[in-house]
């Protein structure tokens, strides 16, 4: 994800943001609170919510690549099934992705929490302090703390805080990337993370933290080995700069009893926590009313392009579901990936090679996703674990990646540097040891 420039944002006319807060109180309306009501109903609020919505917006999301991409998709769904006459379930494709949505917006919310909290001089002095073969690990875990809050954003506070003070800028993007990637194997920390928990509604948290934490742990180990010299001794913080961190303890405390006391979903478990804070921080500051319409107004503005993107992805996925395959490539798909070997081969091999010359992983996952049939990987957290490290090494090796953008901006180096340029090697043997482990163990 990325965080959309503001330019312009304090000019919207007055009747724009009207418009945009009400579009998206109706979407609320018919996701939540008349979730078992009349269906005509809900689907009229639910669609006008979002043109609403996207109609305000138009400025931040029309320009985007990946809006470009989601339109173009819309557009050889519709052909396709005009011309095989098959109707297009619209209103579960586009709530498909509903709880990975709820988490962007959340995750955008608390970004501006993450602004005013001054993380960025408190992660320089830390880093000063500690002894340097224990910083790599410090900056793991913080970067485990920061990614289910603000998803790939933690890369760029992460790489923005100590770009002027450590030695190896590439080693900073080493430890952030793949930290927050380690993330995802326990957690829907990012919006790839929570697609593939979606699309498995049996997963269960149990299951997939047993699973998933030994890959995580090998992860960061293999992270936290790695020297972080500082190049100059980091400036202590200016009096304004003093890092406020209740706002990050608040969100875990929230996180782990709405995942423990609820049957929420893990991405709508995170995404509520992010909202609840994003309150209570803006009550503790005082702000104005103004100035709360303005972080919400940003914030779901700078969702938008990946909002169309998940609309789009879903209404393909549901097609797909139901479209009539020729039977030849019916035959040549289970010929292929008739095994869990070949079908994780193909996952976490191929697609991402597809990632590494500009494919969106949403689309290859929402492509392929539906092709594969569900008893070839088992379901549950292992089926689980090979999409979610399909999406992990494309935010590695892919120059596009947002991850791999946040990074080469906060560090001044080109994305190709960070991303297959750094990673590659890394990629390969994750790609390998998740195969291994998913096949054999």
């Amino acid at each position: 994800m990325t965080t959309t420039a503001t330019v312009g944002v304090d000019s919207t006319a007055p009747a724009n943001t009207l418009v945009l807060f009400i579009s998206a109180a109706a979407v609320v309306l018919a996701s939540h609170a008349l979730s078992v009501g009349p269906w005509l109903l809900r689907g009229v609020l639910l669609f006008g919510g979002i043109s609403g919505v996207l109609a305000a917006t138009t400025p931040y999301w029309l320009h985007k690549s990946s809006s470009r991409i989601a339109l173009a998709t819309l557009g050889v769904v519709l052909a396709a099934a005009l011309l095989w006459r098959i109707p297009i379930q619209a209103y579960a494709g586009v709530t498909r992705y509903q709880s990975t949505i709820e988490l962007l917006v959340g995750v955008s919310l608390l970004r501006k929490v993450s602004l005013r909290a001054h993380f960025d001089a408190w992660l320089a002095e830390r880093a000063g302090r500690v002894q340097p073969p224990l910083r790599a690990s410090l900056l793991c875990v913080l970067s485990c703390l920061l990614a289910a809050p603000l998803s790939v954003g933690a890369v760029a506070i992460l790489c923005g805080s100590l770009t002027n003070v450590v030695k190896s800028k590439t080693t900073l993007a080493v430890v952030s990337m793949r930290s927050m990637g380690a993330t995802m194997f326990v957690l829907p920390t990012t919006a790839g993370a929570a697609i593939v928990s979606a699309s498995l509604p049996a997963l269960e948290r149990r299951e997939l933290l047993r699973l998933g934490a030994p890959l995580a742990v090998a992860v960061l180990l293999s992270c936290s080995v790695r020297r972080v010299e500082l190049s100059v001794a980091p400036r202590a913080p200016d009096e304004g700069e003093r890092a406020s961190l209740w706002p990050l303890g608040l969100f875990w405390v929230l996180v782990a009893l709405l995942m423990t006391v609820t049957p929420l979903h893990g991405a709508t478990a995170i995404a509520l926590a992010a909202c609840a804070t994003f309150v209570v921080d803006a009550a503790y500051q005082r702000r104005t009313r103004e100035q709360v319409r303005s972080d919400v107004r940003h914030a779901l503005s700078g969702v938008t392009a990946e909002l169309v993107l998940l609309f789009a992805c879903g209404i393909l996925t549901g097609f797909l579901a139901c479209a009539p395959l020729p039977e030849g490539l019916k035959a040549a798909l289970h010929h292929w990936v008739a095994t869990p070997a070949a079908a994780a081969g193909l996952v976490l091999f191929v697609l991402p090679l597809f990632s590494l010359f500009g494919a969106h992983p949403v689309v290859l996952f929402s492509l392929t996703f539906p092709l594969l049939e569900r008893r070839v990987l088992g379901g549950g957290a292992r089926e689980y674990l090979v999409w979610a490290t399909m999406f992990a090494l494309a935010q590695l090796v892919s120059p596009t990646s947002t991850s791999a953008r946040l990074a080469a901006g906060s560090l001044g180096l080109s994305s190709r540097r960070v991303s297959w340029g750094t990673h590659a090697r890394f990629a390969t043997a994750l790609a390998s040891a998740v195969w291994l482990y998913v096949v054999w163990v």
